[in-house]
């Protein structure tokens, strides 16, 4: 199922969810007003093309119904607490202005209401009626941290891990599930994060407080893409994308 929120890939028994709130490339027009006009500014932390990094179909077929956001991060972040949401990016990671000003209070609630709520009563009902109880929201992170990024955790490494799973700190999941995932990692030979650099955001926030054992998954951008000019490398996505739908299978048999 598509609207203009998301995009619905329904598994025929759902018994899993995995969700990618960052990848959406799209631009509503009600906020072009609002932001600036340079594209590149804009998408500078959108987590590029994820849904290109796994089998959709396959991960369908094994019970897992995958849901993809289109609204660009920086007009309504979907890893963001409702309150702060809406234009959430003042300026990118990068220090490039994104927002020339904002809506009045009437005009912010409309359009929560419109590209916010949607998504997350799409993830609430599908946990509910199909009784899901294991979800994972998937995003994609800079392979290294700018000023911004070590405002918010000064401790991380320069130098990021392949992957970071995130269970905010050992509250969202249960610990033999995520110390699996990691494991499943590993035996791949990549290298793992652990509530290191991130801990989890809204999205995993929401999945738990709806009754899911939930994690956070974060791509290093390097090992897929050219992070430059924002362009994917053939080569890395093939490998990765066999091996990251394989261990994602493996993590949801629970």
């Amino acid at each position: 199922m598509t609207n203009q929120n998301f995009q619905i890939y329904r598994a025929e028994s759902p018994r899993y969810l995995l969700c990618l709130p960052h990848s959406g490339m799209s631009l509503p027009n009600e906020f072009i007003p609002f932001v600036t006009d340079n594209k590149r500014a804009l998408a500078r932390d959108v987590d590029f093309k994820v849904y290109d990094l796994i089998d959709i179909k396959v991960l369908n077929e094994r019970g897992i119904t995958v849901i993809v956001a289109h609204p660009i991060r920086t007009s309504i972040d979907l890893n963001r607490p409702r309150e702060i949401a809406l234009l959430n990016w003042e300026r990118n990671t990068q220090g490039e202005e994104i927002v020339l000003k904002r809506p009045d209070s009437s005009q912010e609630e409309e359009l929560l209401k419109k590209y916010y709520d949607p998504y997350f009563n799409e993830v609430e009902n599908t946990l509910k009626n199909h009784s899901i109880k294991y979800a994972i929201d998937l995003h994609s992170m800079p392979s290294r941290p700018t000023e911004y990024h070590l405002k918010k955790n000064p401790q991380q490494k320069m130098n990021r891990p392949d992957f970071c799973l995130s269970d905010l700190e050992g509250k969202s999941c249960e610990r033999e599930w995520i110390k699996r995932a990691i494991q499943l990692f590993e035996a791949k030979d990549y290298k793992v994060g652990y509530n290191d650099p991130y801990k989890g955001g809204q999205g995993t926030v929401f999945l738990h407080e709806s009754g899911a054992n939930s994690m956070q998954i974060e791509i290093k951008r390097e090992i897929y893409m050219d992070e430059r000019d924002q362009t994917l490398i053939p080569s890395k996505v093939q490998d990765l994308k066999e091996k990251l739908t394989d261990i994602i299978l493996e993590i949801f048999k629970v």
